[in-house]
């Protein structure tokens, strides 16, 4: 860090590098650094440099889902809060009135256009949209809400992410005593310019825990393009990142090159192909290697205990035992992982399903079946 000679600065640049985990708690701790260094106005304008990551924000296949839906969040070099934002709707105190609306992290580029009443009786029923606008996003909210209900949150991707993230910093500076004369614009940092403040991510193992255990699919595709930067030597695409992917794949594990397809970080959509064979090879790599075991398995769900797996295989042998992976889309799932059986053998495993008719529920107690069968596995009495 580099104290600054006034208490104004003139235009502050702020470049992004791919960090997946800057939400809006950090960007105020950030905000506080400079306010402990004595800065008090930036009397131009706060220019984004989101350069390290190039191309589309939005990988292959998401083509095949135009919903703002958090899932569906674009990637950024500076990205602020995954690229989404908390929309709060609650009834107003009295019926007829206007409902309550409340975003989170609020920024002067988000425009709420709310049609919401307050109803006296009924069933509670909102819709909630987002649309690009003038380069920001307008949030559409129509419906009505019951005044006894206590009110209903929405997750939503915004638009422009790096421009988004620009007015994050924007407003969270004025309301830390930091006037901002200027506005936010994108652009490009030189090498000559001082550097005020340093903010890191957290440690990779600790990313991938969150990436794992709540299939965060925005954060996967950040870690993906970033990867890509590292290991080119360039900036951040998606190819570069499914470079990257391909080389591991292709010489640490010997997949054949058209023996799988992975066409975006995250899984979402029908764009990737890989064999359960080609999943225990790759966990059973991981488990071999003592430089990844301990955070890998680490960042997996843990059957009945945390992650998408919390509520799953209570009271039985799968409790606190099983760590996997699960992925679902519309007619696909799959759960992966590991499990230790009752004499004490550790296993891994695979299960995926395809284009099933009767819905996700059975499958899914399927998998879950075959699971337990493999935790009952060499017991000695019965």
């Amino acid at each position: 860090n580099r104290e600054p000679l006034s208490t104004s600065v003139s235009q502050l640049y702020i470049k992004g590098k791919g960090d997946p985990w800057l939400v809006p708690e950090r960007v105020w701790q950030m905000v506080r650094q400079f306010r402990m260094l004595g800065i008090s106005e930036i009397t131009g304008d706060i220019i984004i440099d989101d350069s390290w990551f190039s191309g589309s924000g939005l990988a292959i296949g998401s083509e095949q889902d135009d919903s703002t839906q958090a899932y569906m969040a674009e990637s950024a070099a500076l990205s602020v809060g995954f690229n989404v934002i908390q929309i709060s709707v609650r009834p107003n105190t009295k019926v007829d009135l206007p409902a309550r609306v409340l975003i989170e992290p609020i920024a002067d580029n988000i425009v709420i256009d709310s049609n919401v009443t307050t109803v006296e009786s009924g069933k509670s029923e909102i819709s909630v949209d987002v649309i690009e606008d003038k380069g920001g996003s307008r949030v559409i909210i129509d419906g009505r809400v019951n005044v006894n209900d206590s009110g209903f949150t929405y997750w939503r991707k915004i638009f422009n992410p790096s421009l988004h993230a620009g007015f994050v910093f924007k407003k969270m500076f004025e309301d830390s005593g930091i006037q901002v004369l200027g506005g936010v614009k994108i652009g490009k940092t030189t090498a000559e310019l001082p550097r005020i403040v340093k903010y890191q991510s957290p440690r990779l193992g600790d990313l991938i825990a969150s990436v794992n255990r709540y299939s965060n699919n925005f954060m996967a595709s950040q870690i993906a393009r970033t990867i890509g930067a590292e290991m080119s030597g360039a900036v951040g695409t998606w190819m570069s990142g499914k470079k990257a992917m391909d080389d591991f794949l292709q010489n640490q594990l010997k997949f054949t090159k058209n023996s799988y397809q992975i066409n975006n970080a995250s899984g979402l959509h029908d764009v990737n192909r890989v064999t359960p064979g080609q999943v225990v090879k790759l966990l059973t790599f991981v488990a071999q290697s003592p430089k990844l075991k301990v955070d890998y398995l680490h960042s997996l769900a843990v059957a009945g205990d945390e992650g998408t797996l919390f509520d799953k295989l209570l009271n039985t042998v799968g409790e606190h035992n099983l760590r996997g992976k699960t992925g679902s889309l519309s007619v696909a799932s799959a759960l992966s992982g590991y499990i230790t059986t009752k004499d004490g053998d550790d296993l891994v495993f695979s299960f995926m399903v395809n284009h099933f008719q009767h819905g996700i529920t059975p499958v899914r107690n399927l998998q879950e079946k075959l699971v337990l069968i493999l935790a009952s596995l060499g017991q000695k009495n019965g």
